[in-house]
């Protein structure tokens, strides 16, 4: 087992400088999105205290493209590090709560009032990762990436609430609901997260390479919390994305 390794190790070494003639390189990539989140376990712990549990309960994503672009220093073959800018689209999340007691009106009838919440988050932010490259032939090469972005998320909300009313004179015996709407509201956060990445990189010519990569950015935004504008849903957003290096 031990040889076995070793030999791996020496034909990694071996097939590593066909990825390191160039030390700097930049690039850019772009791709699709998918949220990874468990947001309605969120909403009901928010709401555990409600009579009716909240309802429509959605997440997802808004606007699925997203991208980034890199600049690397290769300091040993088989090791770099990577700064980048990066775009996470847009999470719309929503729900409904209802009160929790019934509003008494007109002609012994009762209502219980509702609100849905909206809203909308736009994530974006700069990272900083250790890339490691694994050749596999002298052209083709894994790529695994660590570290950590300082993401910022624009958030933006609106909450109506629907009354209950008794119009008698359009509609007799009838309870109807008044919207009654606050909003829009925006509000901004910043926070440090965590990413890992892991792909393929193909050697085009010697200064080319084309990059497939999937990476995962852990924990944007804040978990739900109903008295707080900035705490509307806390997700892992996974990026899949082809895209192109060029080494100087």
């Amino acid at each position: 087992m031990m040889v076995r390794l070793l030999l791996c190790l020496a034909l990694a070494f071996c097939a590593a400088p066909a990825f390191a003639q160039f030390r700097f390189y930049v690039g850019g990539s772009i791709g699709g999105l998918h949220l990874d989140s468990d947001f309605s376990e969120q909403v009901s712990n928010a709401h555990a205290g409600d009579v009716v549990p909240p309802a429509d309960v959605r997440a997802e994503m808004s606007r699925k493209t997203g991208g980034r672009v890199f600049g690397g220093f290769r300091f040993t073959p088989m090791f770099a590090i990577e700064v980048d800018y990066v775009d996470l689209g847009e999470v719309a999340t929503g729900y409904t709560t209802f009160a929790n007691q019934l509003t008494p009106l007109p002609d012994n009838l009762t209502g219980r009032s509702f609100a849905t919440w909206e809203h909308t988050t736009r994530p974006s932010g700069f990272g900083i990762s250790l890339l490691a490259t694994i050749p596999v032939t002298q052209d083709l090469g894994v790529v695994a990436r660590g570290g950590a972005a300082r993401v910022r998320s624009e958030i933006r909300g609106q909450v109506t609430t629907f009354i209950p009313t008794v119009n008698n004179v359009t509609a007799p015996g009838v309870v109807q609901f008044t919207p009654v709407s606050v909003g829009p509201t925006e509000r901004e956060i910043t926070q440090t997260i965590g990413v890992a990445g892991l792909g393929l990189e193909y050697r085009l010519n010697e200064r080319v390479s084309l990059r497939g990569t999937w990476d995962r950015y852990f924990g944007v935004g804040k978990s739900v919390d109903p008295n707080s504008a900035e705490a509307r849903g806390k997700h892992d957003i996974d990026l899949f994305a082809i895209g192109i290096t060029f080494g100087f």
